[in-house]
């Protein structure tokens, strides 16, 4: 019950950032209960069997001719199957843990597109009682102005939504001078609102053209990313073309292509690379949007001077969220890490079970045939042939465990496809 108490706040602390349901678990009475009825069924039906052997022992013992054993063959062979099952259990789990890990450290090495060490990030939300949207735009101008000249900080910016925050924004696009596309092939892109300087701030390298100056009354242009230039523009140069973030029937403003950037990965590690659309702050004003800072130093301690910075502007203006970029890209990987995690607890426990298990059927196998092996000695038996024997027995129960719990794992890889990322599961 202790371990169990500890174990649970343990495995609370692992969460994700968006717990499951087991979030709410807790420790009570009829859980205590429940473990006290198991274990002490466990006992007693386990039990009987080693009881029931032991009082048939004479006859048993006699019939398959091995002095001092209880139960003969048949209880060994009992328990060399457990041992095999225990192995392959084992086997099985190890294989999902060793997956998961891979699968785990490829996403960490998946490249952002942006540099996430040495950036602050805070989220602001605006009342639109409050603040018109041109109003929300001049907010966000001054914010920046201010968060750029603090000590330290190497470059600021803002944008409606943060790479891997969890926030999707998708616009469909309309290519100036092309047909209607056939249905299920139009263009949908990621949509984004920026700040001049946010592609510095980020890390995110321009390819060519030029990012959008600010200004009060900015040029109605945009900036896209390498997959939109690549997949809708093939080999021609997509800068000074026009786009409409519409749908090919509905009227709306013409932007031209200014600049083209780096795939950033905004929707998950794992996800795949989709268009993307960046367009001035003020063309489109937002109330809700993410400030980021670059930071020469520790980002996390230019926590209060951006909060000193955000009440000069306003000073009723609260910052709800603030978090340093390297963590918002640990929180997207959170629910896979918790898997892995549990899967290799599980795999451990299973593994030191069937550790046990091995032990207790060589040991006991050799108390068993104590006396044949003073015998062998006598007759001239050399001790390494002794534990060449003994080892033998433990290696066969271990390879039969193995073999079974590989073909478990083959037989359960397509279980596992939908978890794993640059692995095949087999």
């Amino acid at each position: 019950a202790l371990i169990g108490w500890w174990g649970l706040r343990a495995l609370l602390a692992l969460l994700p950032a968006t717990p499951p349901a087991i979030a709410d678990a807790t420790l009570d009475l009829r859980v205590f209960a429940f473990t006290t009825a198991v274990a002490v069924a466990t006992g007693v039906l386990f039990g009987l069997l080693p009881a029931f052997q032991g009082s048939r022992a004479g006859v048993e013992g006699l019939r398959d001719g091995g002095r001092g054993t209880v139960g003969g063959r048949r209880s060994q062979v009992t328990r060399n199957v457990l041992v095999i099952g225990e192995v392959a259990l084992a086997s099985v789990l190890l294989v999902s843990a060793a997956l998961l890990l891979q699968t785990f450290v490829r996403l960490l090495r998946v490249e952002t597109g942006f540099r996430a060490e040495g950036v602050l990030t805070m989220e602001l939300a605006l009342p639109p009682t409050v603040y018109s949207p041109p109003q929300a735009a001049d907010f966000f101008a001054r914010l920046t102005e201010r968060l750029s000249a603090i000590p330290g900080v190497l470059g600021a910016g803002a944008t409606s939504s943060l790479p891997l925050a969890g926030r999707e924004t998708l616009q469909p696009v309309t290519i100036e001078g092309r047909p209607r596309a056939r249905p299920g092939f139009e263009i949908v892109a990621d949509y984004r609102l920026v700040t001049p300087g946010y592609f510095e701030a980020m890390g995110i390298q321009r390819v060519d053209g030029e990012i959008p100056r600010d200004s009060a009354a900015p040029a109605p242009l945009a900036v896209i990313n390498e997959t939109m230039a690549r997949t809708h523009w093939g080999g021609e140069n997509p800068i000074g073309r026009r786009v409409k973030l519409t749908s090919y029937d509905r009227p709306g403003p013409w932007f031209t292509v200014a600049a083209i950037v780096r795939d950033a990965r905004h929707t998950a590690l794992d996800g795949a690379l989709r268009p993307q659309v960046y367009v001035h702050y003020r063309l489109d004003p937002w109330h809700q949007m993410w400030a980021v800072i670059r930071a020469a130093g520790d980002p996390a301690a230019l926590g209060p001077a951006a909060r000193a910075a955000v009440y000069a502007v306003d000073p009723n203006q609260p910052v709800s969220r603030m978090l340093t970029m390297p963590d918002v890209v640990a929180a997207s990987v959170s629910d896979r890490r918790f898997s892995m995690t549990l899967v290799g607890i599980f795999a451990g426990l299973a593994l030191a079970l069937s550790v046990v298990g091995l032990y207790a059927v060589v040991s006991y196998s050799v108390a068993e045939r104590i006396q044949e092996m003073g015998l062998r000695l006598a007759l001239g038996a050399q001790p390494s042939n002794l534990l060449a024997m003994v080892l033998g027995e433990g290696f066969r129960l271990v390879t039969a465990g193995l073999a079974l719990g590989i073909a478990g794992a083959w037989a359960l890889t397509r279980f596992l496809d939908t978890l794993l990322f640059g692995v095949d599961a087999r």
